[in-house]
Order: C-alpha cells, then structure tokens, then sequence
C-alpha cells in the first residue's frame, strides 16, 4: 500500500516524517547518536527513521531508503513466495557539500538523557557505552560564515543554513548522487528514487537579524546534478544574516516501516521497565542506488538478501514514558533473540536468549566462550524472520543498572541446537510438532533465587549437551528434543 508522508525538513534532506503515518498528533523526536567508534568511520552522527536512516558525514549526508515489507511478511506468515526469493528493497543517495570545509566541527544540539550502549561482536574495542544522543546537530563554518543546522522538529527532520550575508550564502553548492533522476519542476526540486520521490518545496529565505527579518525571493539553481541558491537581497541589506530554509515533502513511500518485534519484559526494585526486541536493520551502504540489504547485525534468512538480528534492551522510568538507555548487543555473524528478562537484588540486568553468531560477546570468565561446533547441518530458519544459519546455542548475558557495562556473558550448549523448540529444519517434516501459536519456537524462561544464583529452562537437541552435578537425569533421553534446567552463579563462570 501506497503512504504519502509530509515532511518539514529542510533543505535538500531526505524523506522521513512520522506524521505521515502515524495515527496521532504526537510527534516523534529522532535522536541523533554520535559515533564512538561503534559503527563505520565515516559515519560522525546517525539517525535511525521508520522509513531508514540518514548517516551524517563530514562533508556529505547518507540518506538509506529501506521497504522492510517481506520482512514484515515473513514475520507474520503472510509472505506467498519463496523465501530463497525474498528480497528487500533499499535506496541509497547522497548530497555532498561541493567546496565545503573538509572537517568542520559537529556539534551535538538538545543533549537529551537518554543513552545508547553498543555490544556487537567479541571485539571488545568496539564495545561502547554511554553514547551521547541528541535531537539536532550544527555543523560549524561548513563553509566560510555558513553554519548548518539539523534537527527533530514536529515529527520530521528539519535543515537550516545559517548564513552571515548573501556573499556567503551563495558558496552552498550541493552535489546528488545515487538518485534515479533530479529536476525542478514548478519551482519545486523533485529527487526519484526507486522507492518514491523526494520533494523539495521551493525555499523560504529570510533576513536572520534583529533589525530586519525580511522574506526574501529566492530559487533553486540546478546544473545536472548540483544545486545551488538564486537568492535577491536589496542593497542596504547584502550584508545582512539569512536563513534558508525550504520544506521538503517525501511524497510516495511505499513500503512497511517494521524494523523491530518485542519478545520479552521485566522490572526491578524500584519500579524501572525493561524491554527486550528483536531488530532487524541494514548496515552502513557502500554503494548508491537500488540495491539489496545486508544486515551487519546478523546472517539473515537466505544470506544478503534479508536482512539479519540483534538485540535491544531499553530501561524506562517507572510510567514507562522515558527511556533512560537502550542498549544493543549480539553477534555480527549470525542472528539472535531475546527470550527471557530478569532483574536480580543488585538490579543487574540478566537476558536469556538463543544466538547463532559465531562472535556473539562474551566476558573474559564466561563458562562457554564459543559458539559450540558450528554446522551449516544443523540450520534453523524460524517463523521470525530469524535463521541460524550454523545452529545455534543459549546465550545468559548480564548488564549492570545503567547498562553502561557487560557484567557476564556467556555461550550454553552442546553440538546440536539448543534454545529453540524447532525439531524439524522449516519446510521438512512437521516442524510445528510443539509450536502452535506464535513463538512457540523459541519458549524459555531465566530466573534468579535469594542467593542470586541464576537459573534457565528450555530444550536441547545436544546429546552432548554439558552436565554438571549430580544431575537427575545425566544422558539424552531420546525423542526429538529433551528439557534442560541450568544453573549458574552469578558471574555466570560456572
């Protein structure tokens, strides 16, 4: 189905309101997340949309366009075709500031509260916490006397350039690239896009100064690909500050906007809310144009064609209003999910899960530190949208209360599957011989005692499965799958 989305953003930005689909007046305020090393080096600050994400670069803006309706279908059992064929659509352009200041200084606007963590991968260099996010950016003397400034307003991204007089004004030059066509048309520009059209209404500029705030005739200038401003300002007033500041409408989006699926809840002693999803999302793009994802997060089903999971587990205040973090964690080589949520007497954060990554985070006295006996023979897909490509293993992780650190993490399982109630690959056999309503595949639960100790209920298909104690039942029973109860201390070490 067809969505028409209104946008106040400025400039030459790219699609993405909120209240083009949203089903209140309630806006949505995007954060922008500075990048500390957690994703690729270009990227200096990211905006995570419903319709994509806008990557914000030195010199240049990153626009991902992305249609997430097959995964959406797969993971409601509506998808008809076959899933080897599945495919999900992106779009990728920028615009480069053409003479531009190569390294201007980004400057973090409406710091909010709120923070991100980022586990992704064993490589413990990567690991960030406490990552700053705000409501806007201003990129300082982008070109000699021009500031720009882009910000969350009303639901919609909005771009202002901060000029201090017409001479200067008349540097911006903006060059698109990876769009499938550009033009002006009615005085407005018109970016297309495989996925839709971008809009830009014509600009509004006006004088910035106290003594004088003037509307000001004004156009757009395009020669092939790069835009520039006609901008008419009496004499008395050529040195005067002015603001340009057009409104861009993303007229014809046409695809579903699901990027993640909650699994799982809890609370702790005081009241506070944590919730555990799965995500799925596309990686930084390489390429312009259209093209088909891959999620650096994970395998996804039938490799690059979908993308793949990770984990997000976000605190909020006791209404469950705010967010106090979100924190993201998981694999790059294979997809996971959240099963389970517990808060212990110390209110750390403990998650169970199954995960099918070969890098999953682990801590350095976790029990299991790797994935166990990895074999492309024991893949799962689930109804989920998630794959284990290799099989795939229990997961307990612990945070402390502000998830600013992994406290504990470790690797469960034997050499077959573990976690999921899944006997049978999808597609063969009768794989719903235990499933028969919606995550049915991946049930399990994780506790804590008085003593802190933690405890885990589930399946396995290991034979192998690891045993400790004096366990009533110490060998594989038989039967497609047998349940499991382990139990861990708290620095889950054994």
């Amino acid at each position: 189905m067809r969505k028409k989305l209104s946008i106040l953003l400025l400039f030459f930005v790219t699609f993405i309101a909120v209240k083009g689909f949203a089903h209140n007046h309630d806006y949505q305020a995007f954060d922008f997340v500075k990048n500390l090393g957690q994703w690729h080096s270009n990227i200096e600050y990211k905006v995570q949309l419903p319709e994509g994400v806008i990557y914000l670069e030195k010199n240049q803006i990153k626009i991902q366009l992305t249609d997430y309706s097959v995964v959406t279908q797969i993971h409601n059992g509506e998808f008809k075709g076959k899933r080897e064929n599945a495919t999900i659509k992106e779009h990728v352009y920028t615009a480069s500031f053409i003479g531009a200041n190569s390294s201007p200084e980004i400057e973090l606007q409406d710091i909010q509260e709120v923070y991100h963590n980022y586990y992704i991968g064993n490589d413990k260099s990567k690991w960030k916490s406490n990552v700053p996010v705000g409501h806007g950016v201003r990129y300082k003397s982008l070109y000699q006397g021009v500031d720009l400034l882009i910000f969350s307003h009303n639901g919609s991204i909005k771009y202002e350039f901060h000029c201090k007089n017409l001479a200067v004004a008349n540097q911006i030059k903006i060059k698109y690239d990876g769009q499938n066509g550009i033009k002006i048309k009615e005085g407005e520009l018109a970016i297309k896009t495989s996925l839709g059209e971008v809009i830009e209404d014509a600009p509004i500029v006006f004088h910035s100064a106290p003594s004088c705030s003037d509307t000001l005739e004004a156009s757009y200038q395009l020669t092939k690909n790069e835009l520039s401003f006609d901008v008419q300002v009496s004499q008395e007033n050529i040195n005067t500050p002015i603001i340009i500041d057009p409104t861009l409408i993303f007229s014809t989006y046409s695809g579903s906007t699901f990027t993640n699926f909650g699994f799982t809840a809890t609370y702790d002693s005081e009241g506070f809310l944590y919730s555990g999803s799965l995500i799925f999302g596309a990686g930084y793009p390489v390429t312009l144009g259209a093209y088909q994802s891959s999620f650096q997060g994970g395998s996804g089903i039938y490799g690059p064609r979908l993308p793949g999971t990770d984990i997000a587990i976000t605190k909020y205040d006791t209404t469950g209003r705010r967010a106090i973090y979100s924190t993201y964690f998981g694999g790059k080589r294979g997809d996971e999910m959240p099963h389970s949520l517990v808060v212990n007497s110390r209110d750390e954060l403990y998650v169970y899960g199954t995960t099918g990554s070969t890098d999953f985070p682990v801590t350095n006295s976790a029990y299991q530190d790797t994935l166990n006996a990895p074999n492309a023979a024991n893949r799962r897909d689930l109804e989920m949208a998630v794959s284990y490509t290799l099989g795939c293993d229990m997961f307990i992780s612990a945070f402390q209360p502000d998830g600013r650190r992994l406290v504990a993490s470790t690797y469960v399982g034997g050499s077959d599957n573990d976690g999921i109630n899944n006997p049978a690959p999808y597609g063969t056999g009768n794989p719903r011989t235990l499933n028969y309503n919606y995550a049915d595949a991946v049930r399990g639960e994780i506790d804590i005692d008085q003593e802190d100790n933690v405890y885990v209920v589930s399946s396995t298909f290991s034979s192998d499965f690891p045993m400790k104690g004096s366990a009533a039942f110490s060998t594989y029973r038989g039967g497609r799958q047998d349940g499991i109860i382990v139990k861990f201390k708290p620095a889950l070490d054994t």
